[in-house]
């Protein structure tokens, strides 16, 4: 049976656990210390951090809706300007839109790793693009793009299969 006395000894016992660790005692050391079990002290830290992360992501979300309201009145603040066309106006609305992006986690890095064949394929599609759209320069670009991607880690031909690309 649960008793408020119970449930107020476990609390007590959660945050000498806490400490415990912080203080970079063992399981079993600080079961001993508090006259408890290896498992219950396991469980005492699983609830402990599973709060601490419940507290933190309140805490981040209280946060990015204040910074987005700051936003919203920032924003309200060079509407005007922006309806009129005033270009520092425009420019303040994208950093403005690309923080909110930021806030709402809409930004996901994301990668692709290509075979040397697929890279191959995709190089003479660029390469093709470009040289449709800018023929003189399409010599120019694609030394460039060459230069960039290089052979592998030091100018080696033979490392590795797959060139990985940070979109």
């Amino acid at each position: 049976m649960y008793t408020k006395a119970a449930a107020a000894a476990r609390e007590i016992r959660r945050t000498q656990v806490l400490a415990h660790v912080l203080a970079g005692m063992t399981y079993r050391e600080i079961g001993e210390a508090l006259g408890c079990s290896k498992s219950t002290v396991g469980q005492d830290v699983k609830i402990v951090l599973e709060r601490m992360q419940q507290d933190q992501d309140y805490l981040g979300s209280l946060f990015a809706n204040l910074e987005l309201r700051r936003l919203d009145v920032a924003l309200a603040g060079i509407w005007a300007k922006v309806q009129a066309g005033d270009l520092q106006a425009i420019d303040r609305l994208l950093a403005i839109s690309d923080r909110r992006a930021k806030y709402l986690r809409l930004y996901v890095p994301f990668e692709v790793k290509l075979s040397d064949d697929e890279l191959t394929v995709e190089f003479q599609k660029l390469l093709m693009e470009l040289a449709a759209s800018e023929p003189g320069a399409a010599a120019v670009k694609a030394a460039g793009l060459v230069a960039e991607l290089g052979a592998g880690p030091a100018g080696d031909p033979e490392a590795g299969d797959t060139v990985a690309l940070q979109l």
